[in-house]
């Protein structure tokens, strides 16, 4: 079995079904997800308490995670009509 190259494996992505775009961008926004919720719980666990970032992680993460079920329900139901 030979590796896939880049070219390839763009060209799968680029020419796939609608249905797995959602589900890649659902993967891309839960990933989003899992950053957030580690920079969130970086900021809780800080030394200094005056350092205070400007990022809202929690409604970031809890909206990417929404977006992200939504998307992942319409890939489902899109592979499932195919």
């Amino acid at each position: 079995m030979r590796a896939m190259d880049l070219n390839e494996l763009w060209s799968h992505i680029r020419f796939a079904s609608p249905a797995t775009h959602a589900a890649l961008w659902a993967l891309g926004l839960v990933l989003l997800a899992i950053f957030s919720i580690w920079s969130d719980n970086r900021r809780v666990k800080r030394s200094s308490p005056d350092a205070v970032g400007f990022m809202p992680w929690t409604f970031i993460a809890l909206a990417s995670l929404f977006v992200a079920a939504g998307l992942a329900i319409a890939a489902v139901k899109g592979w499932k009509a195919a």
